[in-house]
């Protein structure tokens, strides 16, 4: 009895194991022939997203490997997440460090509109809100200076602190 549940087990096994392989091809392939899609409307790049978050799957996060050549999205969220830090550095004296993410997004694709160099690295993505919610979530392993809230109104809005050292007694 032993024997035949191991072998069910192995068989089991071997069988999910060609379905995540023929899955992952067949996503592959979704991407090859959607990367314009992709790219270009930021609808569609969310709900891809969001498809490829539930199986666990982060195609847009990384700038290299796989997913980066397939889709050619490069360094887009950390090119986002950066711009948003300039963005929040040049208007800290006129908002507090306090700027709505409508605004931050208007701002974002103000500048990448008038980088000729950006539009050709980014493909011509349009950022969204969500984009800049992925690329300041990028960003949080580099410390606490910036950060997405949700204000009483239901309102995003983007904190942008100076970073304090911290130092230990």
């Amino acid at each position: 009895k032993h024997q035949i549940g191991k072998e069910l087990t192995e068989a089991n096994l071997a069988h999910i194991t060609a379905q995540m392989e023929s899955f992952k091809t067949h996503l592959e392939e979704f991407a090859r022939k959607r990367k314009h899609q992709i790219s270009k409307d930021p609808l569609f790049r969310t709900q891809f997203q969001k498809l490829c978050a539930k199986l666990g799957i982060d195609p847009l996060a990384s700038n290299k490997g796989f997913w980066a050549q397939i889709l050619g999205v490069g360094n887009f969220y950390y090119e986002i997440g950066i711009q948003s830090i300039h963005i929040c550095l040049a208007t800290r004296s006129k908002n507090g460090g306090l700027i709505s993410l409508d605004d931050l997004c208007t701002k974002l694709r103000k500048i990448r509109s008038s980088n000729k160099s950006l539009k050709s690295n980014a493909e011509g993505m349009q950022v969204t809100e969500e984009d800049v919610e992925r690329a300041l979530k990028s960003l949080e392993p580099l410390g606490n200076g910036i950060k997405l809230v949700t204000d009483p109104s239901g309102s995003h809005r983007c904190i942008h602190l100076p970073i304090l050292p911290t130092f230990k007694a």
